[in-house]
């Protein structure tokens, strides 16, 4: 999760670190329990669903160990409206996060 990467980094709060980590706790049984409504037109939707959620988990390491194309898909997953940086700060805008992310991160 990107929480313990960022945390271990030194990159993040332990204030923070609790805070999302515990949103994250709160989420998960849910998840669980949307991840057995779902369709049946996905052929193994518990696998999709795993597979999502360990994608949410390692945000960094994923896009650490992607190549550029794939750090452009995974950047407008995350960031549907654009990213933008303010060179003179190194600070990053966005207008909107993902629905998934943003739960996480309030």
């Amino acid at each position: 999760m990107i929480a313990v990467a960022c945390h271990g980094k030194k990159e993040m709060t332990l204030q923070d670190f609790e805070r999302v980590s515990k949103s994250y706790d709160d989420q998960e049984p849910r998840l669980n329990r949307r991840k057995l409504e779902l369709p049946s037109e996905l052929s193994n939707p518990e696998a999709f669903m795993d597979f999502s959620l360990n994608m949410c988990r390692n945000l960094n390491g994923l896009w650490l160990s992607s190549d550029f194309q794939h750090k452009v898909l995974l950047q407008k997953l995350v960031f549907p409206d654009r990213i933008t940086i303010n060179r003179e700060t190194s600070e990053l805008r966005t207008p909107t996060v993902n629905k998934v992310y943003r739960t996480n991160i309030k």
